[in-house]
């Protein structure tokens, strides 16, 4: 893949480069997934699965007891539990998603 400095981006793209700097078309996520495996899982599930619990959550603390109470309901494994706290303790819960409101599944039956 080509380099350019600014000047040559600017020089040679000048439109590119307009809209680059006005950050226009920036697009925000609200969430991200260790594996592009575990977002398919839980986009198929029938249920909620543990990030489904946990984009319910207001807080971390909250998303930390329902880590807990997964793991020891044994819903999900060990390494599982330690993988969503690292990510909780880094990112926070709004990195698993967008809050899920009450009536959640009522709007989005699963497919």
């Amino acid at each position: 893949m080509p380099e350019f400095t600014v000047d040559e981006l600017r020089r040679m793209f000048p439109h590119l480069f307009q809209e680059i700097q006005s950050r226009r078309m920036a697009l925000r996520f609200s969430g991200m997934r260790s594996s592009p495996e575990a977002a398919e899982r839980d986009a198929e599930a029938p249920l909620p699965t543990a990030v489904g619990y946990l984009r319910r959550c207001y807080t971390d603390e909250e998303a930390r007891d329902v880590i807990r109470f997964l793991r020891q309901r044994g819903e999900i494994s060990d390494e599982e539990a330690e993988r969503l706290e690292k990510q909780l303790e880094e990112h926070g819960v709004r990195s698993l998603g967008s809050k899920k409101e009450p009536g959640y599944y009522l709007q989005n039956p699963p497919r």
